[in-house]
């Protein structure tokens, strides 16, 4: 397995460890490496990986609904960037995995890739889930790429990017049911998908089932990790469940979201 990864925030550096523990042969690149179709092809010529990964997004620190107040940078990064990379891939012949969102439903039903997306750039978060709508539909032009969406990922470590992480510091809490994504899990299914060399095309790479924020944060409230009570609001949006009856059937295994949680929790570490 031969992999160029761009992007080493909080996916691209637990592809980067999972690359590192399978022994792949791996390299990464930035943003500003290959920012350029000219930059990017001549990069997938030097290094002639099997498939490139892209897990580079721009999301602002605090919440991707700040991508609301940075539009320029948020479709530059989101839609623009994923699309030069197709156009490249495609120039060069090399298989490439787009990193996308699962916050497309609010339904609270659960949906399967082939449901078309209920929010684009309409609603909370709008603008970033919106460029990651279009971004899939220029990725999906070219024959040989993967979609990949990841839900609310979260694992053990008390990071500011962590759904677990979050659930911990908010006064208010949406009142939901939704899948998650385990950071572990979730990408060595990717990789197996990728080693597997299941049919190309999207995947939801969440963890098996789904999970009321009410259940996460009593399982927190026993093992007293909060110091406060938090408030349950309807929110902007229902709750987004995805189905992995696609993984599943692609010969992946991945873990029941209770499970997942309830490992994190027990394991929980601040970095």
């Amino acid at each position: 397995m031969k992999v160029l990864l761009i992007g080493q925030g909080y996916i691209g550096s637990a592809f980067a460890a999972e690359l590192k523990t399978r022994g792949a042969d791996w390299s990464a690149a930035s943003h500003r490496e290959v920012g350029r179709f000219s930059n990017a092809l001549n990069l997938l010529r030097e290094r002639k990986p099997e498939i490139l990964i892209n897990a580079a997004a721009f999301i602002p620190p605090n919440s991707v609904a700040e991508c609301d107040l940075k539009p320029a940078e948020t479709i530059l990064g989101n839609t623009m960037f994923p699309q030069t990379l197709a156009h490249a891939c495609e120039a060069a012949g090399v298989a490439m995995a787009q990193i996308s969102t699962g916050c497309l439903w609010s339904d609270s039903e659960e949906h399967t890739e082939d449901d078309p997306p209920q929010r684009a750039f309409n609603g909370h978060c709008g603008l970033y889930v919106g460029t990651k709508v279009v971004a899939e539909e220029a990725v999906k032009k070219y024959d040989k790429a993967y979609v990949w969406r990841v839900r609310l990922p979260f694992d053990e470590f008390n990071t500011a990017r962590n759904y677990l992480s979050k659930l911990i510091r908010y006064a208010q809490v949406y009142d939901h049911i939704n899948s998650l994504s385990h950071r572990g899990d979730t990408v060595k299914a990717c990789l197996d998908l990728w080693q597997k060399r299941a049919p190309f095309g999207t995947y939801n790479v969440t963890n098996e089932g789904a999970i009321a924020a009410r259940e996460v944060i009593k399982m927190m409230e026993e093992r007293r990790m909060l110091d406060h009570t938090p408030q349950f609001v309807p929110g902007p949006n229902g709750g987004s469940k995805l189905s992995v009856k696609k993984l599943l059937n692609a010969g992946v295994k991945i873990r029941h979201v209770k499970e997942a949680v309830a490992e994190s929790l027990a394991q929980w570490k601040t970095v």
